[in-house]
This record gives C-alpha cells, sequence and structure tokens, in this order.
C-alpha cells in the first residue's frame, strides 16, 4: 500500500488597510489565528501601494484613512480592473 501525500490547500492573503493600531492587531492576529496570511498596511497610500504590488485574494479597508481615504483607494483599485474581493467597514 503506497501513502498519498496529504493535500495542502493554499492560504488565503489578506491585506488589512487600517490606521487604528489596536483594531488593526486584533484584525491581523484573528486571521493568522485561522490560518491565513495577514498584511497590515497603516494609510491609504501604503494600502494602495501594497495592493497594487501583491497578490491578495481580500481587502478589508477602513473608510477613513491617513493620506487616502478607502472608498477613494478602493476606486482606484477598481478603475485598474482589481477584481480583489474588498470589504469596507
Amino acid at each position: 500500500m503506497t501513502a498519498t501525500a496529504p493535500v495542502i490547500a493554499p492560504q488565503m492573503r489578506i491585506l488589512i488597510i487600517e490606521d487604528d493600531r489596536e483594531s488593526a492587531d486584533y484584525l491581523v492576529k484573528a486571521f493568522r489565528e485561522v490560518g491565513y496570511v495577514a498584511d497590515l498596511a497603516g494609510d491609504g497610500e501604503e494600502g494602495l501601494s501594497m495592493a497594487e504590488s501583491g497578490d491578495y485574494d481580500v481587502l478589508v479597508v477602513d473608510r477613513m484613512l491617513p493620506k487616502r481615504d478607502g472608498l477613494s483607494l478602493i476606486g482606484m483599485l477598481r478603475d485598474k480592473d482589481s477584481r480583489t474581493a474588498v470589504r469596507g467597514y
């Protein structure tokens, strides 16, 4: 009898764009505890740069961000035909 290698699903990559450090740390910890890869951007410009250069499955975007608000960030990504799922709050 031959053993088969277990199938390992790729990890979901999540970008959290949040300037409130306490909220951001909570979200990152929660997503990582369930096995996701979670990256953090602390403002809209950093978030836009990371979203454009990364391969994320989901973006969690705060609406009220320094340097660029969340809605305009999402609009810029959609204008560039980004199909990444977005959850704004």
